[in-house]
Protein backbone atom coordinates (compact mmCIF):
# COMPACT_ATOMS: atom_id res chain seq x y z
CA UNK A 1 0.00 0.00 0.00
CA UNK A 2 1.34 3.20 -0.94
CA UNK A 3 1.24 6.01 1.28
CA UNK A 4 1.46 8.55 -1.68
CA UNK A 5 -0.93 11.57 -1.20
CA UNK A 6 -3.46 11.42 -3.98
CA UNK A 7 -5.20 14.19 -4.98
CA UNK A 8 -9.53 13.94 -5.63
CA UNK A 9 -9.68 16.84 -8.08
CA UNK A 10 -7.29 17.45 -10.96
CA UNK A 11 -8.02 20.11 -13.22
CA UNK A 12 -9.81 19.08 -16.13
CA UNK A 13 -12.32 21.28 -18.58
CA UNK A 14 -14.28 20.68 -21.71
CA UNK A 15 -15.71 24.37 -23.57
CA UNK A 16 -17.55 24.51 -26.50
CA UNK A 17 -18.85 26.73 -29.06
CA UNK A 18 -22.83 25.67 -29.62
CA UNK A 19 -23.76 28.53 -31.61
CA UNK A 20 -22.02 29.30 -34.93
CA UNK A 21 -19.76 31.97 -35.29
CA UNK A 22 -18.96 33.99 -38.35
CA UNK A 23 -15.22 34.47 -39.13
CA UNK A 24 -14.29 38.03 -40.73
CA UNK A 25 -11.27 37.41 -43.39
CA UNK A 26 -8.12 38.63 -42.55
CA UNK A 27 -8.43 38.81 -38.89
CA UNK A 28 -6.95 36.45 -36.56
CA UNK A 29 -10.06 35.83 -34.42
CA UNK A 30 -10.00 34.34 -30.42
CA UNK A 31 -13.03 31.67 -30.39
CA UNK A 32 -15.58 32.88 -27.32
CA UNK A 33 -17.13 29.45 -26.17
CA UNK A 34 -20.68 29.78 -24.55
CA UNK A 35 -21.13 26.13 -23.18
CA UNK A 36 -19.51 24.56 -20.26
CA UNK A 37 -19.10 20.96 -20.72
CA UNK A 38 -17.28 20.64 -17.42
CA UNK A 39 -14.59 22.28 -15.32
CA UNK A 40 -13.28 20.81 -11.80
CA UNK A 41 -11.70 23.82 -10.74
CA UNK A 42 -13.53 26.78 -12.07
CA UNK A 43 -10.82 27.76 -14.07
CA UNK A 44 -13.50 28.89 -17.26
CA UNK A 45 -13.74 32.59 -16.86
CA UNK A 46 -17.10 33.36 -17.93
CA UNK A 47 -16.60 36.95 -18.08
CA UNK A 48 -14.16 36.93 -20.48
CA UNK A 49 -15.60 33.53 -22.78
CA UNK A 50 -12.80 32.49 -24.50
CA UNK A 51 -10.37 32.42 -21.70
CA UNK A 52 -9.22 29.11 -19.71
CA UNK A 53 -6.86 30.49 -16.99
CA UNK A 54 -5.56 27.42 -14.42
CA UNK A 55 -5.32 27.50 -11.25
CA UNK A 56 -1.78 25.54 -10.32
CA UNK A 57 1.05 25.18 -12.09
CA UNK A 58 2.01 22.30 -13.87
CA UNK A 59 1.62 20.11 -17.58
CA UNK A 60 -1.41 20.56 -19.31
CA UNK A 61 -2.61 18.59 -22.38
CA UNK A 62 -4.30 20.91 -24.11
CA UNK A 63 -6.65 19.88 -27.29
CA UNK A 64 -8.81 22.15 -29.47
CA UNK A 65 -11.22 21.44 -32.96
CA UNK A 66 -12.89 23.75 -34.56
CA UNK A 67 -15.19 22.90 -37.82
CA UNK A 68 -15.26 25.52 -40.82
CA UNK A 69 -18.84 25.41 -42.68
CA UNK A 70 -18.86 25.02 -46.49
CA UNK A 71 -15.35 26.52 -46.77
CA UNK A 72 -14.80 28.02 -50.26
CA UNK A 73 -12.31 26.16 -52.66
CA UNK A 74 -8.75 27.10 -52.70
CA UNK A 75 -7.94 28.84 -49.72
CA UNK A 76 -6.09 28.31 -46.43
CA UNK A 77 -7.57 28.34 -42.97
CA UNK A 78 -5.85 28.23 -39.65
CA UNK A 79 -6.56 27.07 -35.69
CA UNK A 80 -4.06 27.67 -33.01
CA UNK A 81 -3.62 27.94 -29.32
CA UNK A 82 -2.41 30.44 -27.99
CA UNK A 83 -1.12 31.04 -24.21
CA UNK A 84 -1.62 34.70 -22.59
CA UNK A 85 -3.28 35.60 -25.38
CA UNK A 86 -0.03 36.57 -27.10
CA UNK A 87 1.68 33.42 -28.12
CA UNK A 88 0.83 30.67 -30.84
CA UNK A 89 1.78 27.36 -29.29
CA UNK A 90 0.10 25.10 -31.53
CA UNK A 91 -1.14 25.68 -35.12
CA UNK A 92 -2.76 24.01 -38.41
CA UNK A 93 -2.97 24.98 -41.45
CA UNK A 94 -5.48 23.58 -44.28
CA UNK A 95 -6.16 24.09 -47.66
CA UNK A 96 -9.46 23.15 -49.10
CA UNK A 97 -8.52 21.86 -52.15
CA UNK A 98 -11.91 19.71 -52.57
CA UNK A 99 -15.50 20.69 -52.28
CA UNK A 100 -16.19 19.83 -48.58
CA UNK A 101 -18.89 20.66 -46.56
CA UNK A 102 -16.94 21.18 -43.49
CA UNK A 103 -13.46 21.45 -42.51
CA UNK A 104 -12.29 20.11 -39.03
CA UNK A 105 -9.05 21.16 -37.24
CA UNK A 106 -7.40 20.24 -34.22
CA UNK A 107 -4.60 20.95 -32.54
CA UNK A 108 -3.31 19.12 -29.00
CA UNK A 109 -0.65 20.62 -27.28
CA UNK A 110 1.37 19.37 -23.98
CA UNK A 111 2.06 22.61 -22.35
CA UNK A 112 3.65 23.74 -19.23
CA UNK A 113 2.13 26.47 -17.42
CA UNK A 114 2.51 28.69 -13.96
CA UNK A 115 -0.43 29.15 -12.01
CA UNK A 116 -2.50 32.30 -13.55
CA UNK A 117 -1.38 31.83 -17.32
CA UNK A 118 -4.28 30.86 -19.84
CA UNK A 119 -4.50 29.67 -23.12
CA UNK A 120 -7.03 30.54 -26.20
CA UNK A 121 -8.33 29.16 -29.44
CA UNK A 122 -7.79 31.90 -32.18
CA UNK A 123 -8.26 31.03 -36.04
CA UNK A 124 -7.74 32.96 -39.61
CA UNK A 125 -9.10 32.67 -43.35
CA UNK A 126 -8.47 35.17 -45.70
CA UNK A 127 -11.44 34.09 -48.57
CA UNK A 128 -11.79 37.63 -48.75
CA UNK A 129 -15.28 37.16 -47.06
CA UNK A 130 -16.51 35.70 -43.89
CA UNK A 131 -17.09 32.16 -43.36
CA UNK A 132 -18.64 30.10 -40.79
CA UNK A 133 -17.18 28.25 -37.79
CA UNK A 134 -20.05 25.03 -37.22
CA UNK A 135 -21.47 25.49 -33.56
CA UNK A 136 -22.14 22.11 -31.31
CA UNK A 137 -20.00 20.36 -29.01
CA UNK A 138 -18.58 17.83 -31.23
CA UNK A 139 -17.54 20.60 -33.88
CA UNK A 140 -15.59 23.25 -32.22
CA UNK A 141 -14.08 22.81 -28.44
CA UNK A 142 -11.36 23.52 -26.26
CA UNK A 143 -10.11 20.45 -23.67
CA UNK A 144 -7.46 20.31 -21.28
CA UNK A 145 -6.10 18.27 -18.75
CA UNK A 146 -3.66 18.66 -15.65
CA UNK A 147 -0.62 15.79 -16.45
CA UNK A 148 1.34 16.37 -13.85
Amino acid sequence: MSNRNTRLFTSAISVSRLANLVIPSGVQTVVPFDTTNFDRLGEYNTTLPNNVQVREAGFYLVSSQITWQFPPLGFGYISLITQNLITDVGMVRSHSAVALDYLSQSVNKLLYMAAGESVQVEVFQGVGAPVTLQGGERYTFLSMVKMG
